[in-house]
């Protein structure tokens, strides 16, 4: 609650995690995203009484409804996000819109066409694996656990040295 709070009390808009915070915030909350675990927990169950192995990287999607979005505080909502959202989730789904399109950034002033990821980790974290595909890099697709670790060119990085 400490970041919605904080939203609130400087009346700046908040898309929280894994939960409303309506009640709490309701000038400024918009919407929650949150992990659903029932298709995992369909999928591992099902698995272990088929006497099958069970993907150590199993990752749920939107057609699996593993992701999913509360309802849209309308309150403090700008008109149309419902629509929007509906829009680009159509989007994803269908394949016409990829999060990580290699079109619309560039690193090192370059288009990103073909990248390798450190998706089967080693104590080296030695790039294994390509994923770049169709135009886009495939975070999450080939391990459960991030792996985007390209600096975007535009995005200043935070200083970490206190």
């Amino acid at each position: 609650m400490g970041a919605p709070t904080a939203c609130e009390t400087a009346g700046i808009p908040d898309v929280s995690y894994n939960g409303s915070t309506v009640d709490a915030c309701p000038n400024t909350f918009i919407v929650s995203s949150r992990i659903n675990w029932a298709p995992y927990y369909e999928y591992a169950v099902n698995a272990t009484a088929a006497g099958e192995a069970i993907d150590a990287d199993w990752v749920g999607t939107l057609a699996t409804d593993s992701v999913q979005l509360t309802e849209v505080n309308e309150a403090a909502a700008a008109a149309g996000t419902q629509e929007k959202i509906d829009e680009v989730k159509a989007g994803l789904e269908d394949g016409s819109i990829k999060v990580f399109d290699t079109t619309t950034f560039t690193v090192n002033g370059k288009t990103v066409d073909s990248y390798e990821a450190d998706v089967d980790t080693d104590a080296d974290y030695t790039p294994d694996t390509e994923v770049i595909e169709d135009g886009a890099f495939q975070e999450s697709k080939f391990r459960s656990a991030p792996y985007f670790d390209l600096q975007i060119d535009g995005i200043n990085l935070l200083d970490t040295a206190f």
